[in-house]
Order: structure tokens, then C-alpha cells, then sequence
């Protein structure tokens, strides 16, 4: 007896070592990407939580945090990092807007300049539907101003496109409407939204209609009580809440495997499974961020809409606006309001009501605690990736909120199917 029980005795100082052994094992062999986020961290040289300090020591004297903005981006010979230039940003006190910080546009591998080559005309010209190297219904997708042609203005997302000014003033009128902030209207808000302009009147003449909508008003930049501190900031970029440090992979990079589980558990799903014969959408996003709650059921119908020529993949990140982080007013008149998960059972919690609330018809994965593949792929608050068959980024949106478009990527995950001849079964995918 006691021979079998002696090497149990011999082993038991050395037993908190072989766990400790163990535990790391298994943590890289189920976050096979972990070796390479820490490898590939642009602030992977610094002490993170003495820099912590020191911004939220100066955060009242300007000159210190632009001292300190300055320090950091002398370090970086070449390009600086999106992280330092965000960090920077905050400690300037910069807008958060496109184009600052890591607001950048997003990378494409194929834009108008592919498809005009694909049809041999020039980039100033236009092509037709009976020119269209592809299904009726492709064309329709891609022609976003349904004027019958495909021509540059088509595949302008740029902030200063007369498309997405006009984008705007519709989604201006849409939350005039939308009155429960769910991105759905119903026919009531519509009753509500009529009976409010027309006073005592039967109809609604066009200079009410005018006068009712926030057009030509000078709005800032949050809707009231949502405009963060300095220092919410701050406390934001070091937890990442407001976004991971990390750039994610670019176009052309091959895309790095991942496996996680659904927020119910019932399922594990792993990207490179995925892949071969279709490509691969991957939509991050997290409950607290309005904008996610708001855009996500456009991707969702984009998910519809592709379901046969493409596999859609969700991943639950970190929230973006926790309790005790940076609140948003916005969502407490919603009822959105819960601290940051601290346990992978209390993101799931979340994650299941997320699903529930946005009609996730895509499956939901939740991310691990130690966010892995939300800062592999730089995907908090949000952003999305088409990913082609051959496992190669072919798109990656602009940080979220505000290059989270749902019709930019549609629009390049068209151009991938058009590209590797995965639209020969595009007359299954459903028309709007």
C-alpha cells in the first residue's frame, strides 16, 4: 500500500508546479493565438500600469499629458502605432471622431478600381446591368444608389461621399422616429411620429415635416450625458473598453485560427473549419456599445441574405461601456446598464441577452477572459473581416463605431464571391 501511495508523497511538493504546467498547457492549446498577441503587441515594451499612472497623475495639466504624448510617439522610429496615436489623442484631448486617433478607414482588397479592370473600361465610366460579368442580383447589391449603373460613387465610404452625408440625414429621421432606440420602427412610432407633426391638421404639410427633423442643427458629437472625461477615457484605452491595443491582421494576412464556444455552450466553432469552400464573415461586437445594437441587425440581414455562399461568424468582446467604466446615459434610458463581466459565465449572461434582444440568427461566440481573439483581431468595440476562401483577409472595416458599416462589407464580400467564382450559385442569395 504504501509503494503505491510513496510516489504520490515524493510528488506533492512538485504538484502546484505540474498544475501550474498543466493550466498553461491547455490554455495555449485553447487559445492557439495567445504566443502571437504577446509577441506582436506595439506596447508589449512598456509598463503599462506605471504609464496608467502617470497619464491619470497629469490628466489635469495639459502641458504634462502632451508631454507625455509626445514621449511616447518619439519612440517609434517609422510609422506610430494606432494605440500611441489614440493614447495621444485622449492625452491632447482631440475629438474622437474619423481619421483621429485609430479611426482609420478600412483596408480592401478590391474596390471599384478591381471591378472596372475585371470589365476592361475605365475607372470614369459606368457599368450597366446587361454589362454586369455577374448575377442580376449582385449587381443590385453593388448598386447602391439604384440608378442602374456601377460607377466609382458606388464604392465611395468615405466620410466626405455625398452617399453617406445623405446616409446620415436618413438615419437622422430614422431615430426621430424610433422612439424605443431598438433600430426597428413600427407602425405605431409612425402614428406617434404623424399625430405629433400634424397638431390639429389632417396631413403634414412639407414645411412641418421639414421643422420636425434635425436638419441643419448644430449637434455635438454625444447625445446628452454620454460625453466622456479625460480621465474615462484614459481608464477606457488601458482596460481596452474603448478598443484593443493590437491592429489585428491587415488585407493580404493570412487570417490566425481561433475556437470558441457559443454563449449557450452548446457549441465550439473554429475559424479554419470554417474556411475552403466559402468565405468567412467575422462581426464583433459587444452589448453596451449603442452603435453595435443599433447596426448589428443589418448584418444579421446581410448574414440572411448570404446564408448559402458564406459561413458568418459573431464573437462576443469586452463591453465597451460597463458601469463602471465609461457610462452612457444613452443606455441607461434603455435599461443597458451592468458592470464589467468578471467570470466567463457572467460574459455569457450578457452575450445570451445580446443575442436575444438583436434576433442573432448567426452563431455567437464568446470570447475568453483574457479577451485572445478580441485583441488578435482588434475587434473592440466592433469591426468586421471578410476572410476568402484560401483563409486570406480580403476586407477589414474601420474601428468601431465609426467604420462599422455593414454595406462596405457586404459590398466587399460581393466582390469576393465575384472574384473566386462563388457567385456561379448566387441566384439563391434573396434580394432585399
Amino acid at each position: 500500500m504504501s509503494s503505491l501511495n510513496s510516489p504520490w508523497r515524493r510528488g506533492a511538493t512538485l504538484l502546484p508546479f505540474a498544475v501550474m504546467v498543466v493550466t498553461s498547457l491547455l490554455v495555449a492549446f485553447a487559445n492557439p493565438c495567445l504566443a502571437q498577441i504577446r509577441s506582436t503587441s506595439p506596447l508589449s515594451s512598456l509598463d503599462m500600469k506605471a504609464l496608467e499612472q502617470e497619464c491619470l497623475e497629469s490628466i489635469q495639466n495639459d502641458d504634462a499629458c502632451s508631454a507625455i504624448a509626445e514621449r511616447l510617439e518619439g519612440m517609434f522610429a517609422g510609422e506610430v502605432p494606432e494605440a500611441i496615436r489614440m493614447l495621444g489623442g485622449i492625452l491632447r484631448g482631440e475629438a474622437m471622431e474619423p481619421g483621429k486617433g485609430w479611426f482609420r478607414p478600412a483596408q480592401k482588397a478590391r474596390d471599384w478600381d478591381w471591378i472596372a479592370t475585371q470589365h476592361a473600361i475605365d475607372t470614369d465610366a459606368a457599368i450597366t446591368k446587361s454589362e454586369f460579368q455577374g448575377d442580376s442580383v449582385l449587381f443590385s447589391r453593388l448598386d447602391r444608389n439604384n440608378d442602374e449603373m456601377l460607377q466609382a460613387s458606388d464604392f465611395d465610404w468615405s466620410m466626405a461621399s455625398s452617399y453617406l452625408r445623405e446616409v446620415s440625414i436618413a438615419n437622422s429621421v430614422f431615430r426621430s422616429i424610433d422612439k424605443s432606440m431598438d433600430a426597428q420602427v413600427s407602425k405605431e412610432e409612425i402614428l406617434a411620429f404623424f399625430d405629433k407633426l400634424r397638431g390639429e391638421e389632417d396631413s403634414i404639410s412639407i414645411d412641418s415635416f421639414r421643422r420636425a427633423l434635425p436638419l441643419g442643427r448644430s449637434r455635438g458629437a454625444y447625445s446628452p450625458g454620454d460625453e466622456p472625461s479625460k480621465e474615462s477615457l484614459v481608464r477606457g484605452f488601458f482596460s481596452s473598453e474603448i478598443g484593443s491595443h493590437w491592429e489585428g491582421p491587415d488585407v493580404g494576412d493570412k487570417a490566425i485560427d481561433f475556437e470558441l464556444s457559443t454563449q449557450d455552450q452548446k457549441h465550439r466553432a473554429r475559424l479554419q473549419d470554417q474556411l475552403g469552400e466559402k468565405p468567412v464573415v467575422l462581426i464583433f461586437g459587444n452589448f453596451t456599445c449603442g452603435p453595435f445594437r443599433r447596426i448589428y441587425p443589418e448584418f444579421d440581414a446581410i448574414a440572411q441574405r448570404y446564408r448559402d455562399q458564406a459561413n458568418f461568424m459573431a464573437i462576443y468582446v469586452r463591453e465597451a461601456h460597463p458601469e463602471d467604466g465609461w457610462i452612457m446615459e444613452s443606455n441607461s434610458r434603455l435599461g443597458v446598464r451592468l458592470p464589467q463581466p468578471k467570470s466567463i459565465e457572467e460574459r455569457r449572461s450578457v452575450a445570451t441577452t445580446c443575442a436575444t434582444k438583436l434576433n442573432f440568427s448567426i452563431p455567437l461566440l464568446v470570447d475568453g477572459m483574457d479577451d485572445a481573439v478580441g485583441n488578435l483581431y482588434s475587434g473592440m468595440p466592433a469591426r468586421a473581416y471578410v476572410i476568402d476562401r484560401d483563409g486570406l483577409v480580403v476586407y477589414k472595416s474601420g474601428r468601431g463605431p465609426f467604420g462599422f458599416m455593414p454595406g462596405e462589407m457586404e459590398q466587399a464580400l460581393v466582390l469576393t464571391l465575384l472574384s473566386s467564382n462563388d457567385s456561379k450559385d448566387v441566384t439563391k442569395t434573396k434580394s432585399p
